[in-house]
């Protein structure tokens, strides 16, 4: 069950990942999640270089709605988030995902998906 703190700890995730792809330091992704799904960050930044730059990714829009939503195998939850650039909704979503463990939330970049 996804909590009010387990929401609030996601969304503090989501904005602290787009600040640093709006502000375009990639390579620091890996501070503020504890994962990346992608064996290497250099996949990520391949995914954003070649499918969104040469957009500038807006930073969080409390305009722009996330779905968050539980995994079938009640282990994790995962927040969706269409990416935009000066308010233009792109075809960039990032994908995020929350593991439940005993030591709490682990963050991870799930994939950011840019047709």
């Amino acid at each position: 069950m996804i909590t009010q703190e387990n929401e609030k700890i996601a969304v503090d995730c989501l904005k602290a990942v787009l600040a640093l792809i709006h502000e375009q330091r990639y390579k620091e992704l890996n501070t503020v999640v504890d994962e990346i799904h992608y064996d290497k960050l250099d996949e990520v930044l391949d995914v954003i270089e070649e499918s969104i730059y040469p957009y500038v990714i807006d930073g969080f829009d409390p305009e722009v709605k996330y779905h968050l939503y539980e995994m079938g195998d009640k282990k994790s939850f995962c927040l969706d988030y269409p990416l935009t650039s000066c308010g233009v909704g792109l075809s960039g979503i990032l994908f995020l995902v929350f593991e439940y463990t005993d030591n709490g939330l682990v963050k991870i970049i799930h994939t950011i998906d840019a047709d």
